[in-house]
């Protein structure tokens, strides 16, 4: 099969609101990845397993050779590791720009295969409304990749969580992701704060959840950590119908900033728009999903928020400032066009299409897919708004 890419006065009229959704596309990033034989051959039958090889990347932007360095190729993941169209970290020896409505510019960034995302929109929704908000900022950006001249899809590059928090709180910081219970893996420590300390004040919020109830544990959460920007993160999850977010967040603590307080910044939107995760917690809970505001309950700490009525009232309060006054549904449509206007110049390419059939839809995609799309999840995503809004009440 030949890949090509089609001329956009031909496909302009099959792109429904893609491109019309924005005056000028966004530039076209495109890396192409040169892997020594043996190494392409390893990268091939890797499946499951992580691996990591050397070579040279050409960077271009709309068809330009911008840069070409030597780069470092490693799987990453964790389903992501067994799918066709695998998840990769780049790390090279200088910066690398892939311009955009955001831009990413780093030596070492994630290449997101979106292998189980529905239209390519998921990961960068999340991010783009979070962003919209000016609650948290990664920075992302699609590009095509290519791997000895073989083409691999669309790939969505996002910098590390870790760079993108040390842009927020600086460099001193230490930096974890939490797991589904009250545990935390340090991902990079502070110079001036010891990785024992910071995973003891993370592990007093949870042994607080345990032991406290109602205004003491309310007060002890809000010297401990950054429990309004919690809960955002929490309500943001829910409108998008997150069904895989609580063990997708990261964790830090400005270690300039004392009393120290734990913040957090999200990870991995693939699975917006699914059902939550079967099992026990949420089988016991099944009327709960019908009313409450919250899209999850795995955490021993969203378990908490949802069960006890001092912190119930508090998410309350901070739905109603986030769903009545910071989120309407111009809003939405805004983040939506975003989203659509800068994947827009991405599905005219044959490949980006047809390799749409290595993923977890088993099928290429039509052009006008993205669209439809596109446009069911934003009316799913403004009623989704009503429906928390009629739960919130006066």
């Amino acid at each position: 099969m030949s890949f090509k890419l089609m001329p956009l006065f031909v496909t302009a009229g099959l792109y429904f609101g893609l491109v019309s959704a924005s005056p000028a596309l966004a530039e076209v990033n495109t890396i192409r990845v040169e892997l020594p034989v043996d190494g392409h051959e390893l990268l091939k039958t890797s499946k499951g397993k992580k691996v990591s090889i050397q070579g040279r990347a050409v960077i271009e932007v709309d068809g330009a050779v911008k840069q070409t360095l030597p780069v470092e190729l490693r799987t990453r993941g964790q389903s992501c590791l067994s799918a066709e169209r695998r998840c990769l970290e780049l790390e090279f020896q200088e910066k690398v720009e892939l311009p955009g409505v955001t831009g990413v510019t780093a030596k070492t960034f994630n290449l997101v295969s979106m292998w189980q995302d529905s239209g390519y929109i998921s990961t960068r929704l999340g991010f783009e409304i979070f962003r919209s908000l000016e609650f948290f900022d990664l920075r992302t950006e699609y590009a095509r990749l290519f791997i000895n001249g073989e083409p691999q899809g669309l790939y969505l590059a996002t910098e590390k969580p870790k760079r993108a928090i040390r842009r927020l709180v600086g460099d001193d910081s230490w930096v974890g992701r939490r797991s589904y219970g009250a545990s935390v893996e340090t991902v990079d420590s502070a110079e001036s704060l010891k990785d024992s300390a910071a995973q003891a004040h993370f592990k007093a919020i949870y042994s607080d959840v345990r032991n406290l109830s109602g205004d003491a544990l309310l007060q002890s959460l809000r010297e401990k950590m950054e429990l309004g920007s919690y809960m955002d993160w929490i309500l943001v999850n829910s409108l998008l119908m997150n069904g895989d977010f609580a063990d997708e967040v990261y964790v830090y603590i400005d270690a300039k900033r004392k009393p120290y307080k734990l913040g957090i910044f999200p990870w991995d939107f693939d699975d917006l728009f699914k059902a939550p995760h079967a099992g026990e917690v949420h089988k016991t809970r099944a009327e709960q999903f019908k009313t409450s505001l919250l899209y999850g309950f795995e955490n021993p700490l969203d378990a908490k928020i949802a069960d006890d009525q001092v912190l119930y009232s508090e998410l309350s309060r901070e739905a109603r400032e986030l769903f009545h006054r910071r989120i309407d549904e111009n809003m939405i449509r805004g983040v939506f066009a975003r989203v659509r206007a800068a994947l827009a110049p991405y599905v005219a390419y044959d490949d980006v299409r047809a390799l749409g059939a290595k993923d977890s839809r088993h099928r290429a995609y039509q052009t006008e897919d993205f669209d439809k799309i596109l446009k069911s999840r934003e009316s799913t995503t403004i009623e989704r708004l009503r429906e928390l809004r009629r739960r919130l009440g006066r």
